[in-house]
């Protein structure tokens, strides 16, 4: 081939890869939900400025309507990209190209634009969730309303809040940024109903690729609230209506309640009641106090479920009026097997087991692990103090707690649930007794033994070898 040929050919290849320069915004979104979506220039004649999220300094993210259709794309003012408004009218080139992180997804970068003129404020159309989630309306303006049942920094990018919108048994995830907001003007919004407006986007920027649609809002301003919670939350319903109903149906209600005996604490924010019906319940509390072992109380909250028992999460607590009955029935001696065949009936009852220590906690949030019958079996001793948790590693102990089971939370046990593992909530004041020490003869000691006499034995051979030669 003729070298003066080769420039000439790469340009064309290239040419052939960048020619098709995307003109409408409709075909920029389709391209960019492709999973193999080109990396090419696009250039808009004439779109609105529907939305503005800013992101960080002068980056945002503006949400674009031309006759076509709408698309989100990312934005920098600077010397090529004027500052704008929402309802101005511009003319802007780009390229396709892959987020810098993570990297497995495309964006659609402005690099140039020019202010063609200024138009009126954009108007949201009325919807409901569904519409929103169900994608008819990406990439929309839209006003929707609902009550909210969660705030939650970001985990993934400190600069946003997360919040979770629900009405008519459906859940939307809203994703705002704080600005110069503290976390807890999103947080008073929790219980509130509210109207938010935002784009419903099918492309979330963060790590969480497969957490489905993400309502995107400008600020705390995006919120205006219709009904402010209630000032009493011990109104609620009880959990007695949950029965029956599925985790997704659950996961969308507002505050219920329930009345138990508190059977035990855990990680300082867990608690496991028991209703006068026998029933399960674990509580976990927003910012309060601890309830005492043996204590009947009164617990609202936000219901979640797993297999076996309802969840109230962010919940408080008041003294109960309801006479419950002491739970008086003497522990048992845990299955001999645990980890072949789960025991239903022993869940969230009082049991005892006797294993050797194999795995000493490093925090409250780590398990002590024993080993029993040839399995390991996890122990939550977060409430034992330290002097108490001071076991050597081999000791024979005998442990006394609550069961409780825990159900696979990974994406494979969705479509048939399965149990994960079972640990046991070790009692606060007599629930562990070292029964017998360490053996002496342990096999590191014994390894260590072995390696003695060996170098003791070598040096003698040494010594004898070299009085020969003398």
């Amino acid at each position: 081939m003729n070298r003066r040929l080769l420039p000439v050919l790469i340009l064309l290849s290239c040419g052939a890869t960048f020619a098709d320069t995307i003109t409408n915004a409709a075909a920029l979104g389709n391209c960019l939900m492709r999973a193999d979506a080109p990396c090419g220039e696009f250039s808009l004649p004439e779109a609105v400025v529907l939305h503005i999220v800013p992101i960080s300094g002068d980056s945002s993210i503006l949400t674009l309507e031309d006759p076509s259709g709408t698309v989100s794309v990312s934005y920098t003012a600077d010397r090529s990209c004027p500052r704008v408004r929402t309802g101005d009218v511009l003319r802007l080139t780009g390229h396709m190209s892959l987020a810098a992180e993570p990297s497995y997804y495309t964006i659609a970068k402005v690099t140039s634009a020019s202010l063609l003129r200024h138009g009126p404020e954009p108007q949201p159309v009325e919807a409901n969730l569904q519409s929103v989630i169900g994608g008819s309306l990406d990439w929309r303006l839209v006003r929707v309303s609902g009550f909210v049942r969660e705030a939650m920094r970001s985990d993934t990018n400190a600069d946003w809040m997360h919040l979770s919108l629900c009405a008519d048994g459906q859940l939307l995830h809203l994703a705002v940024p704080l600005g110069k907001r503290p976390p807890e003007d999103f947080e008073e919004l929790v219980g509130a109903t509210v109207t938010v407006t935002g784009i419903g986007n099918p492309q979330d920027h963060s790590n969480k690729l497969y957490q489905g649609r993400i309502f995107h809002c400008s600020g705390r301003e995006a919120f205006r609230v219709i009904r402010p919670r209630s000032g009493n939350p011990f109104d609620a319903p009880t959990i007695a209506s949950l029965h029956y109903r599925t985790p997704n149906e659950i996961a969308t209600l507002g505050l219920h309640r329930v009345s138990g005996r508190v059977i035990t604490v855990w990680q300082k924010k867990h608690v496991l009641l028991r209703t006068s019906r026998n029933e399960p319940v674990e509580i976990v509390l927003a910012d309060a106090a601890v309830p005492q072992v043996g204590s009947v109380i009164d617990a609202v909250g936000y219901p979640e479920s797993n297999l076996f028992n309802i969840i109230l999460t962010r919940a408080c607590w008041r003294s109960g009026e309801n006479a419950i009955p002491p739970d008086d029935d003497p522990p048992t001696e845990l299955d001999a097997k645990i980890s072949t065949r789960h025991r239903i009936s022993q869940h969230g009852t009082r049991v005892t087991l006797e294993g050797i220590v194999a795995h000493l906690p490093e925090s409250d949030r780590d398990a002590m692990i024993v080993e029993r019958n040839g399995e390991l079996v996890d122990l939550d001793v977060s409430a034992l103090t330290a002097e108490q948790r001071a076991i050597e590693i081999g000791s024979r102990i005998r442990a006394k707690g609550v069961y409780l089971l825990e159900p696979d939370p990974r994406s494979s046990a969705l479509s048939l649930p399965r149990i994960r593992n079972a640990t046991i909530i070790v009692d606060a004041t007599d629930g562990l007794t070292v029964v017998a020490p360490p053996k002496w003869w342990t096999t590191g000691r014994l390894l260590s033994v072995i390696a003695t006499l060996v170098c003791t034995v070598l040096t003698l051979a040494l010594w004898v070898i070299l009085l020969r030669r003398l």
